[in-house]
């Protein structure tokens, strides 16, 4: 591979919020490797915010795919604006075949991508997509950088929020009296998939004896497609709770969860945020195992999840249980959830 250290890299993902957040070390150890590099990332507009403000980061360029670039005529024009870049490098994260189509499509001389991907016969360089038990996608993805001569293993995120934002959760914390001496706990209710999410009646009994036996305050944290899943849990409970699913732009969000002395959480790209900066984190995998390589990087964060022989049941979950009994969540008990809380957060 030639001298990359002043060429143009462009970083496709676009995929899911956790899984940008995911992408994060890549973006990180490149900038250490290659500082006069120009590093673009292409991402879709719900996850720009995510990324915005970080150093390392030269250009966002944005892809609509599931709204006003949905259509093949709209990515031909992303493949002309790609194109008239001219990058020298693509790094494909994302295992779609738009994705490499869209590196090929562009010219882009090195295309690097798992040999698992979709598209990998529009790939240059094709890297093993490895699998098993602790395998996380974030050294899968560090992975990435070895067809480039780059060795650096160092996980590194940077996520930061901003003041506006700090300020909008100090000024929520004030609201509801919550102070420095106070335990915290914040629940994510929501994910993208529904068989992901673990009973919202269940997770109102956690909350509810939190609140009882910890004293712990709690918020329920999330995006506005977690609103639903939010009431719900909210409607199940005796004891008083803070919802603000719904009410957080991303970086109000990741201010939010700095501040959390615990996230409990279902399979999530709120999970990642949290691990990202180092938030205790208690996961509900259900049709999700942690061999996927999605698991929390937190050395002491807890899974808790149910060994059954149909787990797991895809990379994602699903819409409904293949089996029609959800048995993979259901089987998971309110103490399982509160005893996981106790052992991370040091509670005897």
């Amino acid at each position: 591979m030639k001298n990359l250290k002043n060429d143009r890299i462009l970083i496709i993902q676009t995929a899911f919020l956790g899984d940008v957040v995911l992408t994060i070390p890549l973006i990180m150890a490149l900038r250490r490797t290659l500082p006069k590099s120009h590093l673009a990332v292409l991402v879709t507009p719900q996850v720009k915010e995510i990324l915005s403000d970080n150093p390392a980061i030269d250009e966002i360029i944005i892809f609509d795919k599931k709204d006003k670039e949905r259509s093949w005529g709209a990515l031909g024009h992303l493949v002309r604006k790609v194109k008239a870049r001219h990058f020298d490098v693509a790094i494909l994260p994302h295992r779609s075949f738009k994705s490499s189509l869209l590196a090929f499509l562009a010219q882009i001389p090195v295309r690097i991508g798992f040999n698992k991907s979709e598209g990998n016969v529009l790939l240059t360089r094709k890297v093993s997509y490895r699998r098993g038990p602790h395998i996380h996608e974030i050294d899968r993805n560090l992975d990435l950088l070895s067809p480039l001569g780059i060795q650096d293993r160092q996980v590194e995120f940077y996520l930061n929020p901003g003041r506006p934002a700090i300020n909008y959760t100090l000024g929520m914390l004030g609201k509801f009296q919550i102070y420095a001496t106070d335990l915290v706990i914040g629940l994510n209710p929501g994910s993208v998939w529904p068989t992901k999410r673990y009973p919202a009646e269940k997770f109102a009994a956690v909350a509810d004896r939190l609140i009882k036996e910890l004293n712990a305050k709690i918020i329920i944290i999330g995006g506005a497609a977690d609103k639903e899943a939010a009431a719900r849990v909210t409607a199940g409970m005796n004891e008083s709770v803070i919802n603000l699913a719904g009410q957080t732009t991303l970086k109000q969000l990741t201010a939010l969860t700095k501040r959390l002395n615990l996230l409990i959480t279902n399979d999530s790209g709120a999970m990642h945020i949290a691990v990202a900066q180092q938030v205790p984190v208690v996961a509900i995998f259900g049709p999700t195992t942690a061999d996927l390589g999605f698991y929390p990087y937190g050395e002491q964060d807890i899974v808790v999840e149910k060994d059954l022989p149909c787990r797991p049941c895809g990379k994602h979950g699903g819409n409904r249980c293949s089996k029609n009994n959800f048995a993979c969540m259901k089987l998971i008990t309110v103490s399982d959830v509160f005893n996981a809380v106790k052992k991370r957060l040091n509670i005897k």
